[in-house]
């Protein structure tokens, strides 16, 4: 034993490689989402690697980065890519060598930084608002960190001169092919990104929505039916018989900046107009008003949503009113 340093041993300036009791589990090679943070926003959260490794109270863990980057992208502060719309690689990364060799090496050595880079195809890149922003993006003048995940890890790059490459979609010229578009992410860092977790993956499907709360009703006027339709829409049916006259008053259950709201008809794309009859909303508080609606009909809308970030949402109802 003599000579053997122990403290050194488990020093975590050079952490040793870990020893399993069991094999772990494989992971599949592909990055299933991905996020790009305004620079800086992810630490004001508390989402750093320091802290993946020294967890504490009230401290993120790495399954609820997730919920982080949600939140940043209701205020406008990230990009969020779901899984599910997602395929991504990330090559070995190229190292950096030293500009000279000294002494009796006759090759420069590796440095300990390296070149990474991932690879990404967007499922849904083919889009109006999409490429614009892409088209933003491309000129790399913005400064990001990003998040990426695995089937069961997320990680996290912060601090480094991230730069968008080969953003872009092929028109192939064959009826048979999809579009789809795509885009490179690279960096210098020291070493390859820290995989941390385990996360839950299905804590990574959809898009970002808006949770709009049951709206406030007169309950004179209007109750929420105990016996709910199993199309996920809300039922709402009058108090009285006749036409229906009252008000509803939705509103965000989360923070959401400049909401704008609007109302369509049930299998309509086009909104009612603010002044509509006999149903209309109120575009910048959310209250529907609702003006002698027939009597003894059931009646479908959707309420939508939308933030200045772009994160959408959406509430699906139906008013029964009863006979006169």
């Amino acid at each position: 034993m003599s000579g053997l340093n122990l403290v050194m041993g488990c020093s975590k300036d050079f952490p040793c490689p870990e020893n399993f009791l069991h094999d772990p589990a494989s992971e599949k090679a592909n990055i299933i989402a991905f996020a790009v943070v305004d620079k800086g926003k992810l630490a004001e959260e508390d989402v750093t690697e320091f802290y993946m490794e020294n967890p504490g109270s009230g401290i993120p863990t790495p399954n609820e980065v997730i919920d982080v980057v949600r939140d940043l992208q209701t205020l406008g502060k990230a990009m969020y890519f779901p899984n599910g719309y997602i395929n991504g690689i990330q090559p070995k990364p190229e190292e950096k060598l030293a500009s000279v060799a000294f002494g009796t090496s006759t090759d420069p050595k590796p440095t300990g930084d390296v070149t990474n880079m991932v690879q990404l195809t967007y499922k849904n890149m083919f889009s109006t608002q999409t490429i614009k922003w892409f088209n933003g993006v491309r000129k790399n003048i913005k400064k990001y960190d990003i998040v990426y995940w695995t089937e069961s890890k997320v990680f996290i790059v912060q601090g480094e001169d991230v730069t968008f490459h080969n953003i872009g979609y092929d028109i192939t010229g064959n009826a048979a092919d999809t579009i789809y578009g795509g885009f490179d992410v690279k960096w210098i860092g020291e070493g390859q990104p820290v995989p941390y977790g385990p996360i839950d993956k299905t804590l990574l499907d959809d898009f970002t929505k808006l949770t709009i709360s049951n709206p406030t009703l007169d309950a004179d006027d209007l109750a929420l039916s105990n016996c709910q339709g199993g199309d996920g829409c809300k039922v709402f049916t009058a108090v009285a018989g006749g036409a229906l006259t009252t008000t509803m008053a939705f509103a965000i259950s989360s923070l959401a900046p400049c909401i704008t709201w609007s109302i369509f008809r049930d299998c309509e794309y086009t909104p009612l107009a603010s002044d509509a009859t006999p149903v209309k909303i109120n575009p910048l508080t959310g209250l529907v008003t609702i003006t002698s609606l027939t009597a003894n009909t059931s009646n479908k809308y959707r309420v939508v949503a939308v933030a200045d970030s772009c994160v959408v949402g959406e509430y699906c109802m139906k008013i029964v009113t009863k006979p006169a």
